[in-house]
């Protein structure tokens, strides 16, 4: 089914919010979705689901598509929103419990908070002001270049030349959805442009799975986890040193939308303002410390260290007060004074410089 647009007021209290919905859901709405599913009368849930996803947060999108384990999915999505992916996270979160399942007691319904991949023989149809338009998946080409830790396309069809830039890079991100998936669009997609025409180079939609899915196996561990790669510059101060997570994207923890920075000096220096080794023990035992006092309230995304400072970089959940719990635990730091720094973050904006 497409995905309806955003409206209807939120609630005050996001957290009653998402309760609220996954109570309605479980007494009623899961009935009454999976009916107007098999009825193939959806518009009689729209405007129901509508105003239950809005008192979640307010613009978050909707979705009812196939599940991959049970016969329905209900996606909710920030839809690229920066300032919604935590809510739509904290939905996700608050309902993994939840289990709604036939007579026979099998699984009825999974969730998700992005868009999974689709079906890359289906056509996406378009509106516009003089007609309507249809672009065939299949014929959708991509030009790739890759990247340190991302892949930058252009997306090319003809008929991407007869609509507004606005229309055009909206197809362009549909399709790419429907390739790959939201989260890897906003995981290993780099920057994205929209072109009529072919270049020659360029490999069919189809084709871009695997590229990412190579990009992604080449960037994580034996487990499976992220890896962490180390940049180098110069600063206003000297020389910059930074290890950072990969990817170093917001879809890794999007409930966590407060940036953390905990910036603490060091005595011994090496002549380019480096640690040298008491003050390199003595940083990873303060790591070390503050990661545990976070615990699973935020996570370490990168490090950052110029002329005789450290700041360690975490994302926290705003539910959480880990400001003042790290305050107290920074301060028997002998080297100085430890800054401690909470701020409003949903897009990751602060470590964007470290991404590559």
């Amino acid at each position: 089914m497409p995905l309806f647009p955003r409206r209807s007021p939120s609630a005050e209290d996001p957290a009653a919010g998402v309760e609220a919905f996954w109570r309605w859901w479980v007494a009623e709405g899961a009935a009454a979705c999976a009916a107007a599913i098999g009825e193939q009368t959806p518009d009689a849930v729209v405007e129901l689901l509508t105003e239950r996803v809005g008192s979640v947060a307010e613009g978050l999108a909707w979705e009812l598509a196939p599940g991959a384990e049970a016969p329905y999915l209900l996606v909710v999505t920030a839809e690229g929103n920066p300032d919604l992916r935590a809510a739509a996270r904290r939905w996700l979160l608050a309902g993994r419990d939840v289990r709604v399942t036939d007579g026979a007691g099998g699984l009825l319904w999974e969730y998700a908070d992005t868009r999974r991949p689709g079906d890359l023989d289906g056509v996406l149809r378009l509106g516009t002001a003089s007609d309507d338009l249809e672009i065939h998946l299949e014929e959708v080409w991509v030009l790739v270049h890759l990247r340190a830790h991302s892949l930058d396309v252009v997306v090319q069809h003809p008929l991407l030349g007869m609509l507004a830039e606005r229309e055009a890079r909206q197809v362009a991100f549909l399709a790419l959805d429907e390739a790959v998936g939201e989260e890897a669009v906003e995981t290993w997609l780099g920057a994205v442009e929209i072109s009529a025409t072919r270049d020659p180079a360029a490999i069919p939609l189809g084709q871009l799975p695997r590229r990412v899915a190579e990009l992604a196996g080449a960037n994580v561990d034996a487990d499976g986890n992220p890896t962490w790669a180390l940049l180098r510059g110069e600063g206003p101060h000297g020389p910059v040193v930074v290890a950072t997570v990969v990817p170093l994207r917001v879809t890794l923890a999007p409930h966590l939308d407060h940036h953390l920075a905990v910036t603490a000096p060091f005595a011994d220096q090496t002549a380019e303002g480096m640690p040298g080794e008491s003050s390199l023990l003595a940083l990873r035992e303060l790591e070390r410390h503050v990661t545990d006092r976070i615990g699973g309230s935020g996570r370490l995304v990168a490090h950052e260290t110029s002329a005789g400072r450290r700041t360690l970089h975490y994302y926290v959940s705003a539910t959480s007060p880990v400001g003042a719990v790290v305050e107290a635990a920074v301060r028997g730091w002998p080297d100085g004074r430890v800054a401690v720094e909470v701020q409003p973050d949903p897009g990751w904006e602060a470590v964007a410089a470290f991404r590559t």
